[in-house]
């Protein structure tokens, strides 16, 4: 009996109170229900972009060779005022991370707008009208999809020359297809709906059925699939730069800091590691508020959760 309360006694000991473990459930269904990973990711790179030379602690521009390839705060020989450590010119690696980030939002704000309006605009175009808009609309879709976007991207970024504005055109020209392609899905089947046949009975012009009818019933797939193709944006544009055909120096971006870094992966792995993760927890993040956008604004999703 009494081995019996003793064991009773070390279990109770070892197991988290109940109210602890209740306040652990809710926060835990919180972080499942709503998209706080995401929020917290891209409030953190939105604060690194509009304030970079406030939170950067050093010059990322400035080079210290005395100072090269100290390694990150936690190993052993780091500094605190490097905390994640230098690269092989002595620059700060945090603080070159801080400033990419302008180029991070910049792209990814630029391009997902400009394709999801060029795409929304021509799929509505090939639905509604159908015929012969329909065959020559969807038939470039098709060729856009079927190139292999980053080796014809690598072509014309080899003919453009690398730079800022040629990337936000590159990506423009290879991702607005898969808008058109779901939005004309969409504009099928809505200009079959009583209310369209009943706009067009008393007179509207095919505008006034756009802007009335149709674009507000594919908008919340237009924001599903723009927000998903964050994290393809923002890959693209780091392998763009990784191969030396994105931004160009003295701008900062984490796939030239992968691009320079490679060559010092034996001996600062933090120069390679640390951009990459970067670069995977901002894509990780689109994707997750994508993935959550969907199931709020899909009805029948929704009831399936229920």
């Amino acid at each position: 009996m009494a081995r019996s309360d003793a064991l009773v006694a070390e279990r109770d000991f070892f197991l988290p109170p109940p109210r602890r473990l209740g306040g652990l459930r809710r926060a835990l269904r919180i972080f499942v229900r709503y998209p706080v990973f995401p929020i917290v990711i891209w409030t953190t790179v939105l604060l690194f972009a509009f304030f970079s030379p406030l939170v950067a602690p050093h010059d990322p521009f400035t080079l210290s060779l005395s100072d090269r390839l100290i390694p990150p705060a936690w190993e052993e020989g780091g500094s605190t005022s490097n905390l994640f450590g230098t690269d092989h010119l002595g620059r700060d690696i945090f603080s070159r991370i801080v400033y990419a980030s302008r180029v991070t939002v910049i792209v990814v704000s630029v391009t997902v707008l400009a394709t999801a309006a060029i795409g929304t605009f021509l799929g509505m175009l090939a639905g509604f009208f159908g015929g012969v808009v329909d065959a020559v609309l969807m038939r470039f879709v098709d060729f856009q999809i079927a190139m292999p976007g980053l080796l014809f991207a690598v072509m014309l970024a080899t003919v453009l020359q690398p730079g800022l504005r040629n990337v936000i055109f590159i990506i423009i020209f290879f991702f607005w297809a898969g808008f058109a392609r779901l939005v004309r899905a969409e504009v099928l089947s809505l200009r079959e709906r009583d209310f369209v046949a009943l706009s067009r009975v008393a007179g509207a012009g095919w505008g006034r059925i756009f802007l009335r009818h149709l674009f507000p019933n594919v908008l919340s797939t237009v924001m599903v699939i723009a927000t998903l193709e964050i994290s393809s944006v923002i890959v693209f544009e780091s392998s763009l730069s990784f191969l030396g055909l994105g931004v160009v120096p003295p701008t900062v971006s984490w796939g030239q800091m992968l691009a320079e870094g490679r060559e010092y992966m034996s001996v600062a792995w933090w120069s390679v590691a640390i951009p990459g993760l970067a670069i995977f927890i901002v894509a990780l993040s689109g994707n997750l508020f994508g993935d959550w956008l969907r199931d709020v604004l899909d009805p029948h999703l929704r009831r399936a959760g229920d």
